[in-house]
């Protein structure tokens, strides 16, 4: 069993090719804690922390399209919470010499802003 603490910064920035805009930045902070162990053919993974979102939460982004950067206007998007609980869980089995069966699940759960993915799949190598 592997143990690891964890601690990250990720810087969230609002661009993209066709529009232009400002105040759809973020930078989350993330400590906790990874475990990982591997039994016989099946490798599990556990990751637990703490998010902290030190940007302005509330989040108006104001934006216009290239073709008309004049014509701008302002989007209101959903206020993540300041402060979330990190979840995740991820379990991967060797079924066959090149097959591998996967499951992934991360979590952040904070005063009603949740956000959830499961990812299931197949992997075959040749």
């Amino acid at each position: 069993m592997a143990t690891a603490l964890a601690f990250s910064v990720s810087p969230v920035l609002a661009a993209g090719g066709g529009w232009n805009g400002n105040g759809g930045g973020a930078l989350r902070t993330t400590v906790g804690a990874d475990l990982a162990a591997e039994i016989r053919k099946v490798s599990v993974a556990l990751r637990l922390g703490w998010q902290h979102e030190t940007a302005d939460a509330a989040r108006p982004m104001t934006v216009s399209f290239a073709g008309a950067p004049d014509n701008g206007f302002t989007v209101f998007a959903a206020t993540p919470q300041r402060d979330s609980a990190v979840l995740g869980l991820a379990g991967n089995a060797q079924v066959a010499e090149a097959v591998q069966l996967y499951a992934r699940y991360d979590g952040e759960m904070g005063g009603g802003t949740d956000n959830h993915a499961l990812t299931i799949g197949l992997r075959m190598t040749c």
